[in-house]
């Protein structure tokens, strides 16, 4: 099995039921700290504070872009909070990007930020609102054979069955890493009722 992974990606565990979207961002404003060598964020409320500090106007800011109150106890969007970390972000045109545009993300050291629902698709089309959505990040991935380099397509690293996620899931009560079997419409962790890939996007490190 041959597996590729983010150096350096560390995955937690979301303090309230609400705060997924804190939790990954943290991550992966982490996981961009850790390549500069910079303080990381021991929790969610040193990061929010940390926001404000640099954000008078986080709040304001935060409605021009979501057109909705910002709300540390609620949902919220993880791609904003990002960007006012300072790291940019860009949706892929299906829900979930193919194995190997996953592959290649992780080769180029790119974290995935999706968001998944309860909401069953039929289609790989984005949803970019998705009420009672949860975020997690798709870090790394396993294949069948070792495609040798970069990968250009799926059929340079074997059978397509044996296709596997590692993601970090914050809803993880002990904010270990899963692995899960891709799916194209479905996000199914062992022991969670399935849910649906709604949007995915490529996290860069600046804006």
């Amino acid at each position: 099995m041959f597996i590729k992974q983010l150096d350096g990606f560390t995955a937690k565990h979301q303090v309230g039921s609400d705060s997924c979207w804190i939790c990954t961002s943290m991550m992966i404003d982490n996981y961009y700290r850790h390549q500069d060598g910079t303080t990381q964020w021991n929790s969610e409320t040193d990061f929010k504070t940390a926001l404000e500090a640099a954000d008078p106007n986080l709040a304001a800011n935060y409605h021009k872009e979501t057109g909705k109150v910002l709300n540390w106890n609620g949902q919220g969007s993880a791609p904003t909070i990002l960007l006012f970390a300072g790291r940019g972000s860009n949706t892929d045109d299906h829900s979930v990007p193919d194995f190997y545009e996953i592959m290649q993300a992780i080769y180029d050291g790119i974290p995935l930020l999706s968001c998944v629902g309860t909401r069953r698709k039929s289609n790989r089309t984005p949803k970019l609102s998705v009420p009672n959505g949860h975020w997690i990040v798709i870090i790394g991935a396993r294949c069948a054979q070792d495609p040798g380099s970069r990968p250009s397509d799926d059929s340079s690293m074997g059978d397509p069955g044996q296709f596997e996620l590692i993601v970090a899931d914050p809803d993880d009560a002990d904010g270990n890493l899963q692995i899960i079997p891709y799916n194209s419409l479905v996000y199914q962790r062992n022991g969670i009722t399935a849910q649906y890939w709604e949007n995915t996007s490529y996290v860069d490190k600046t804006v």
